[in-house]
């Protein structure tokens, strides 16, 4: 799904070649172009910040890419969604406050053993490459499937490809590693941001499931549900590899 494209300092980023109905091949050229422009110019000053504003340009393609069809980018690095003026976007990672946190999967043992009233054998579960990262409901979907998979229930399973009694002590082991992004992550990434300029500019906080060295995250109701007191009009966090973009609740 990802292809590599060289751009000028010798840089190497992933692109989405393909990405269902909202990603086509006319938006990918315009904006390799008008990137590429871009970068160029940045090239010939001599701003120290260069290789972040690099980034910077980067994350708003990726964005906008994912955003929508219907999405634009203007030459003076605005965004538009298709459904009013230029909005300005700030972008700013995500850096997880314990980025040892262990394996949320790591406790489906214990959670699929209540709902099996014991859990005696040990089994490896393969899982699909997920679109989305997980939320609570979404975890309970997954140990429903692992369960209806030791029943040997013959369902459309979304989230195990395989399952394998293993000897070992009884336990779930998988082959992903989940972490959880807390709402002490998201505060911290906010009030690192920079203030917005305009009441109608966004903040996209990045997340890079390399940089945290797991393949998604996890996200509790205090994320998802429970506001975050911001001076801009939009607060988003965005997946950069996952391309899965979720709008936060904020208050001013």
């Amino acid at each position: 799904m990802f292809g590599i494209t060289k751009m000028p300092f010798g840089i190497k980023i992933r692109i989405p070649m393909s990405y269902n109905a909202i990603f086509d091949r006319n938006f990918y050229t315009m904006d390799a172009k008008m990137i590429e422009k871009w970068i160029s110019a940045l090239e010939s000053c001599s701003a120290s910040d260069n290789n972040k504003d690099i980034d910077n340009i980067i994350s708003l393609w990726k964005f906008a890419s994912c955003y929508g069809p219907e999405t634009t980018i203007n030459d003076n690095g605005s965004f538009n969604n298709g459904k009013g003026s230029d909005i300005k976007i700030t972008f700013t990672d995500v850096a997880l406050t314990n980025p040892d946190t262990p394996n949320i999967l790591s406790t489906l043992g214990l959670n699929i053993g209540a709902g099996l009233h014991e859990l005696k054998d040990s089994y490896y579960v393969l899982l699909h490459d997920q679109k989305k990262n997980y939320t609570p409901a979404r975890l309970i979907d997954l140990e429903e499937e692992i369960i209806n998979a030791i029943h040997g229930k013959i369902i459309p399973y979304s989230y195990v490809r395989r399952l394998t009694r293993v000897n070992g002590n009884a336990g779930i082991y998988t082959n992903t590693s989940v972490k959880k992004c807390g709402r002490q992550d998201i505060l911290s990434a906010i009030n690192d941001s920079p203030a917005p300029k305009d009441d109608s500019d966004w903040l996209v906080l990045i997340l890079d499931n390399l940089s945290s060295q797991c393949d998604s995250f996890y996200f509790d109701l205090s994320v998802l549900s429970q506001p975050f007191a911001s001076s801009y009009k939009k607060v988003m966090l965005f997946d950069f590899y996952k391309g899965e973009i979720i709008d936060l609740v904020t208050i001013k």
